[in-house]
C-alpha cells in the first residue's frame, strides 16, 4: 500500500515524495529540469521520466553499478 505524504505548496511544489508501506522505503520524484523528472528510491536514484508535453513520458532506466545496490523493479516502474 502507498501513503502520499501530506501535500503542501513551496517551491518544489511539483515534488512527489511516497512511502511504501509493503515495502518499507520511500520513493521521491522530483523535477530535474523543465521537461524532466527523476524517481529515487531511498535517496538513490532509479530513472528519469521525460515529457515532450504531448501526454507521452518516456522512462529511462538506471543500471545497477557498482556501489549503488539499486536496480529498477516492476514496483518502481507503477510507482514512478
Amino acid at each position: 500500500m502507498l501513503r502520499p505524504a501530506k501535500g503542501f505548496l513551496t517551491r518544489r511544489s511539483y515534488r512527489v515524495e511516497v512511502t511504501s508501506g509493503a515495502r518499507r522505503c520511500g520513493y521521491v520524484l522530483e523535477p530535474d529540469s523543465l521537461g524532466t523528472s527523476r524517481l529515487l528510491r531511498d535517496g538513490r536514484p532509479l530513472g528519469v521520466f521525460t515529457s515532450t508535453g504531448d501526454g507521452k513520458v518516456s522512462a529511462d532506466w538506471e543500471e545497477k553499478g557498482p556501489g549503488s545496490g539499486t536496480a529498477p523493479e516492476t514496483y518502481d516502474a507503477s510507482v514512478g
